[in-house]
């Protein structure tokens, strides 16, 4: 493959029992986040895919898929949480000076 560049984004949801509501507990902030599929050292993209399905949901039948991403080198940032009010921006794509 030529072009392995990826635009993904994410909403991953916990639920804080104190609140008795779902929030937000990973996002990208409605952004698209810019990668590219890494390579392992032989020069072949890190994808996989298990010939056997998950245990952890029984139907329907799930099969574990690995894609591992490189952040393209440049500003993006991604949003994680422990709670509805407490909130951690961080960069994703360029390293802290």
């Amino acid at each position: 493959m030529d072009n392995t560049d990826i635009e993904h984004s994410h909403i991953v949801y916990a639920y804080d029992p104190n609140q008795k509501k779902y929030f937000k507990a990973y996002h990208t902030d409605n952004q698209s986040l810019k990668s590219v599929v890494d390579k392992d050292e032989t020069g072949k993209l890190n994808i996989s895919l298990e010939k056997e399905t998950a245990a952890d949901v029984q139907q329907p039948l799930n099969y574990r898929l690995t894609v591992t991403l490189r952040p393209k080198p440049e500003e993006q940032i991604y949003i994680t949480a422990v709670s509805e009010t407490q909130k951690n921006c961080h960069q994703y794509g360029v390293t802290n000076a």
